[in-house]
């Protein structure tokens, strides 16, 4: 995986943690909400290959509740998403 990737990633991860599921496993997150201000562009390339490997590693799941919804791109934080960000913060 490529190294910029999995940086995003973590930075992503990290804001919606803080901005949005503060901590609840199972909390809803939007990526593209936080991704202007984590200065990731929300445009189809980079953005969602950083988000593809968020649910690759399983540390987000798309939220069934709203598929109807078309293209609103809403996740749960998951318990190993919050397990990344711990480990993450290990010296």
């Amino acid at each position: 995986m490529d190294a910029w990737v999995e940086g995003e990633a973590m930075r992503l991860l990290r804001m919606m943690d803080d901005l949005q599921a503060k901590g609840q496993e199972g909390a809803c997150v939007s990526p593209s909400e936080v991704a202007a201000e984590a200065g990731l562009d929300p445009g189809p390339s980079a953005f969602e290959r950083v988000v593809d490997h968020l649910e690759d590693e399983g540390a987000i799941v798309r939220d069934e509740r709203f598929d109807t919804l078309s293209g609103a791109g809403l996740y749960q934080m998951t318990r190993r998403g919050l397990e990344m960000l711990a480990q993450a913060e290990r010296p």
